[in-house]
């Protein structure tokens, strides 16, 4: 069931308009786990794709706090991580927070 935000239609997924950027590998996916909405649980904007490596894992069920582009997707082996943009500038990084770099 779908937060009560807006959003928009990229291929068959309906993305929260908070997730302003978002690459193919993860919405494949997302489409290979018949996910039909992506939304974020707080109403933030998101700038940039730091959040897919978050995503996958959940979808993974691997529990945890991740940060990281999906930079590549295969449905036999999974997603294929990378760098965190911008990680240089961030104002506050958790310590808990898994990235790839």
């Amino acid at each position: 069931m779908p937060l009560n935000r807006n959003y928009y239609t990229k291929g068959v997924i309906r993305i929260d308009e908070n997730l302003r950027n978002i690459g193919d590998d993860i919405l494949n996916m997302m489409i290979d786990n018949n996910l039909k909405y992506a939304s974020l649980k707080n109403n933030n904007v998101v700038e940039g794709r730091s959040w897919e490596m978050a995503a996958a894992k959940s979808m993974l069920n691997e529990k945890g706090v991740y940060s990281g582009e999906v930079i590549g997707y295969d449905a036999a082996h999974g997603p294929t991580y990378g760098k965190v943009p911008a990680i240089h500038v961030k104002r506050q990084v958790y310590k808990n927070v898994i990235s790839v770099i």
